[in-house]
Parts: C-alpha cells; sequence; structure tokens
C-alpha cells in the first residue's frame, strides 16, 4: 500500500514536471506568434512604403517627360 502511494506521489510529480514543460512551451510558441504578426505588420507597412516610392518616382519621370515634350512642342 505504501508503494503505491509513493508510486503515485511520484507519478504527479512528474506529471506536473511534464505540466510545467508544455506551459513553458506553449508560452513561447505564443511569443512566437506574437513576434511573427508584429514582423508581418512591418513588413507590410513597408511594402506599402516601397510602392508609394516607387509610384513617386515613376510620376517625376513621367511629368519630367511631359515637361519637356511641351517646351519641345510650344519652343518654350
Amino acid at each position: 500500500m505504501l508503494s503505491t502511494l509513493n508510486e503515485i506521489k511520484l507519478g504527479q510529480k512528474t506529471q506536473e514536471q511534464v505540466n510545467i514543460k508544455l506551459d513553458k512551451t506553449l508560452d513561447a510558441i505564443q511569443r512566437e506568434r506574437q513576434i511573427d504578426e508584429k514582423n508581418k505588420k512591418e513588413n507590410d507597412k513597408n511594402i506599402r512604403d516601397m510602392k508609394m516610392w516607387i509610384l513617386g518616382l515613376i510620376g517625376t519621370i513621367f511629368s519630367t517627360i511631359v515637361i519637356a515634350l511641351l517646351r519641345t512642342i510650344f519652343g518654350i
């Protein structure tokens, strides 16, 4: 009877250790997900900024060409 109780206590202690390890693992996974979400938002913002920069560059080049053509046509 006493050995059975000791085995049960040992089993409970082992289970508690496993639960602690699982909790730590789940916390780590949750932190990684939060970091991934933050990085994804930052990447989306960077991509959006890059698109706007490219559109601005294309707009500047296009407007320069249009102004040059108008100056050539009207002889200004």
